[in-house]
């Protein structure tokens, strides 16, 4: 089976490495770069596990409530990576067209 990152919030709505965190949600793999996961395994308002994926979730969340919460997560994960893109993408294009509109460079001309 695949492994997925479970992350339980201490705190509702809980802000770290671009997602809000609710309740329990298992997270696919990928969602989060490595260097991400090391912070959210080390806050001490989250509560992190690499479990199997279809492991049952801890007592007390439905199983449809965390399974909706997952999905909803691992969207606002997804999008807030197309957002990066976008501003990447728009930072790329600012500087082709900067560089379209500058006067084009001068040789030096060597006097005989």
């Amino acid at each position: 089976m695949t492994k997925v990152l479970r992350v339980s919030a201490k705190r509702d709505g809980y802000r770290r490495c671009g997602v809000e965190h609710n309740g329990t949600v298992d997270h696919p793999a990928g969602i989060f770069t490595a260097e991400q996961v090391d912070v959210l395994k080390a806050d001490p308002l989250l509560v992190v596990q690499e479990v199997e994926e279809g492991t049952a979730p801890p007592a007390g969340d439905d199983p449809e409530v965390a399974r909706l919460r997952s999905e909803a997560a691992s969207d606002r994960a997804e999008a807030a990576k197309e957002l990066k893109e976008a501003k990447q993408i728009k930072a790329e294009a600012a500087r082709v067209l900067k560089e379209a509109k500058a006067p084009p460079a001068t040789k030096a001309t060597a006097k005989p």
